[in-house]
C-alpha cells in the first residue's frame, strides 16, 4: 500500500517536472502516426509480467513453509526447498537473459 501511495505521489510531481517525457517538437514534426509508439506497448506488457511475478512470488514464499511444515516436512526440508526454488528462479532467469540476447 506504501508504494501505490509513493506512485500516485510521484506521478503528479514527474509530470509537472515534465520529467521522463519526449523532448519538445515543432508542431509540424508531431503526426498522429506517432502517437502510439510500438514499445510503449512493450514496457506496460513487461511492467504487467513483473507485477504479476512480484505479487504471487511473494505470496508463495510468504506461505510456503507453513503449508510445508503442515504437511509434516521438517525445517531442514523447509530450507532445502527454499534453495531448489532460489536456485530455479535464478536459473530460470539467467535462460531468459540468453533467450532475449538470442532474440533482440
Amino acid at each position: 500500500m506504501l508504494g501505490l501511495a509513493a506512485a500516485f505521489a510521484i506521478v503528479p510531481l514527474l509530470s509537472r517536472l515534465n520529467a521522463g517525457g519526449a523532448e519538445a517538437r515543432d508542431a509540424a514534426d508531431s503526426s498522429p502516426a506517432r502517437a502510439g509508439h510500438p514499445r510503449r506497448a512493450r514496457l506496460r506488457t513487461l511492467c504487467a509480467i513483473g507485477m504479476i511475478d512480484n505479487a504471487t512470488r511473494t505470496g508463495f514464499l510468504t506461505f510456503m513453509p507453513f503449508i510445508l511444515m503442515a504437511k509434516g516436512l521438517g525445517v531442514g526440508g523447509v530450507g532445502l526447498a527454499f534453495a531448489l526454488v532460489f536456485a530455479g528462479g535464478a536459473t530460470g532467469k539467467f535462460v531468459c537473459g540468453v533467450v532475449a540476447d538470442r532474440v533482440a
